[in-house]
């Protein structure tokens, strides 16, 4: 009788064993491979996808360079001004925006990012290179850069600050000094040449 009772459990016990661990079939290693093989092509699908990515990013920053470049070379043609010394700083002021239509503009901004309005007046929109290039060119910052510009003295129309006389005070029209750019762009001119920037009526 205590031989049949061990039997009896050497059997239960085997059945547990048998029943909780599926035997090896040779299917398994066939799933094994196939889920190596497909972890395998989806790491090099991520891989490939991204360095397909970074050269995109890397071409498309090519042509966004080369498209603000040529409106701020033309822009800068036309007004006659230096662009060799001129360029980096209408291009750091600028920024390419693809439209819904998938079509490329050139947009002016200001230090805060935002995109400038024009100063024309009458107008509402944004302000265009060929605005923001002509504002350089009244600059006292600026305006040395460009042929011909000569606007001195406190009746210069438009100018960003007056070109001051020898000794003379660096001044900005109290309309052009709320142009945070135009304001900004006259008191360097002023601290760096150790003058006091006025602002008059």
């Amino acid at each position: 009788m205590q031989a049949a009772r061990t039997s009896t459990g050497c059997t239960s016990g085997w059945g547990r064993w048998r029943w909780g661990r599926r035997p090896w079939r040779p299917e398994d290693k066939v799933k094994e491979q196939i889920e190596t093989l497909k972890s395998h092509l989806e790491e090099k699908h991520r891989t490939e996808l991204k360095a397909l990515q970074d050269k995109l990013g890397k071409r498309t920053g090519q042509v966004e360079r080369m498209l603000v470049e040529a409106s701020a070379l033309k822009a800068l043609a036309d007004a006659k001004g230096n662009a060799e010394l001129l360029l980096p700083h209408v291009k750091a002021a600028t920024r390419l925006r693809e439209t819904e239509n998938g079509e490329f503009v050139v947009e002016v901004v200001g230090p805060d990012g935002n995109v400038r309005i024009s100063p024309a007046t009458g107008k509402t929109g944004p302000m265009s290179i060929e605005e923001l290039v002509a504002e350089m060119k009244q600059s006292v910052l600026y305006g040395v850069c460009f042929e011909g510009t000569g606007a001195s003295g406190s009746g210069a129309t438009g100018t960003v600050a007056n070109h001051p006389r020898p000794n003379g005070p660096y001044q900005i029209s109290a309309a052009d000094a709320k142009d945070p750019y135009r304001y900004r762009s006259a008191k360097e001119a002023a601290v760096k040449a150790g003058q006091t920037l006025q602002i008059v009526d």
